[in-house]
This record gives C-alpha cells, structure tokens and sequence, in this order.
C-alpha cells in the first residue's frame, strides 16, 4: 500500500490518477506538514469519495512535537472540524520536553478520533533512539495503527537497518502497529527498501519541481532566472507514483 504526503488538490489529483491507496493530506510540506484546510479537504472529498484521506494534525512547524495546552485546543478543534467533514484518519505525534512519547496528548487525541485510525508519524524519529523499544511499546498501547518512520534517519533508505529491527521488535510483540517507511523512498530504492524491511505500506510524496510559467517584466537577465527559480514549487507526479504502485505491487 502506498501512502502520498500532498499539500495541494493538484497533487491529490496526480497521487490518485497515479493509483496510490490513501493520502496524507497536509498543508506547507515545505514545513513538514500541517495541518490542512477544512475547505482543501472538502474539495478533496467531493472529487475523490471513494480515496481514503488521513488528515496531518500539527498546528506549527516547530519539531520538537512539544505541545502545550493551547496547541491541544488548537489540534481538537481542528479534528473536530476535520472529522464533520469525513476525513478517514488522522497522523500525530507528540513527544515531551526530554523527547520521550507524550502519552498524556496522544491519549488526548484518541480521546475525540472518534475511533478514526491514527498515525503516529516521524516525531518518532525525533525521540531518544536509545528508548526506541519502551517508545514503540508506548505507541502501540496508545492505540496507534501504523508507524510512520525513516529509522532515525534522513532518508528510509539511510536507516534501513533501524527499520528492519523496528520491524522485527513489532513482529515479535506481536504488536497491532503497521511500520511505514517514508522519507526519501524513491522509484530507484522503494524495492530494496520493501524487500529488505517486510513492509506491506510506504510513504512518499513523488514530487517533481515545477515551474510556473510568468512573464516577466524585467530586461536583466538575472533577474529573469531568478524570477524563474522563484516561481518553482513541488508537486506530486502521476507516473512517479504509477510506478512506485507497481513497485508495491510486487510485494502484496
């Protein structure tokens, strides 16, 4: 199962014409992801009924995942609004001030889901690896269904070997948690990642740059091709993802 992380209808357009099982739906990725419009999810719902959409839950673009009392507001608010408009799950995580799994927001969360699944995303990876299996003990029993991960990596790829023994701590607790890699999988690794880890789910956001097509009013030429540069945005691609469905494919 592939997951896209988008932040725009027009790479929700391309991440379902491109065959992918569900959308993390977001805003700024630029930031990590926030949390998106009600009206972003709404359009979103209205063109593809049938597309399983789990919604980011991060009001700021701080990581240290440190909440406080308002931020929750903010967060319950937001899920409230989100769940009125039929979103299908949601992606948290929330640490403490040492960067240890704050149990007491998480449960929070749980709390107003209104039995929707929840993701618990890369703020794991922001955690103290050295308490890596106390933190996936503490995520399970959360009720979190799937762990969004890179292996306390940069990329999945990096942090492959995290990955497998994340994956195989689970498997042996017989945790109900599904590990989801994600973070820099590409066409080029997605194989040997899914083939070495066992996963069954990955997470990309198979984005390409594009750049808008504006006139530009100015005879310098520099600053033509930095007007250009600067009018560049990601977004994701429909053939990436067709191929990096086919890829999972192989592994159902």
């Amino acid at each position: 199962m592939l997951e896209v992380c988008v932040d725009s209808f027009e790479s929700v357009k391309a991440a379902v014409e491109g065959g992918a099982n569900r959308i993390e739906l977001c805003s700024a990725l630029s930031e990590g992801g926030l949390t998106p419009s009600v009206g972003l999810l709404k359009i979103v719902k209205s063109h593809f009924p049938e597309t399983k959409v789990f919604a980011m839950l991060r009001p700021h673009g701080k990581i240290s995942y440190d909440y406080t009392d308002t931020d929750m507001e903010i967060i319950i608010k937001d899920m409230n609004a989100l769940i009125e408009n039929k979103v299908d799950g949601f992606v948290f995580g929330a640490l403490t001030a040492d960067r240890h799994i704050d149990i007491k927001k998480c449960g929070q969360i749980f709390e107003y889901a209104s039995g929707l699944p929840v993701t618990f995303h890369r703020a794991f990876d922001m955690a103290v690896p050295e308490f890596k299996y106390e933190h996936l003990s503490m995520i399970a029993a959360c009720g979190f269904d799937r762990l969004l991960t890179s292996g306390f990596a940069e990329t999945a790829e990096l942090g492959l070997d995290e990955l497998i023994d994340i994956k195989k701590y689970i498997d042996e607790k017989q945790y109900n948690l599904i590990v989801m890699p994600g973070c820099g999988i590409t066409i080029s690794n997605a194989e040997k990642i899914l083939q070495t880890t066992g996963c069954k789910e990955f997470h990309a956001s198979a984005k390409t740059k594009i750049v808008e097509n504006i006139p530009s009013h100015s005879t310098d030429t520099s600053a033509i091709k930095r007007e250009i540069q600067n009018n560049s945005y990601a977004a994701t691609n429909c053939e990436i993802v067709r191929q990096l469905v086919a890829i999972g494919k192989k592994y159902l």
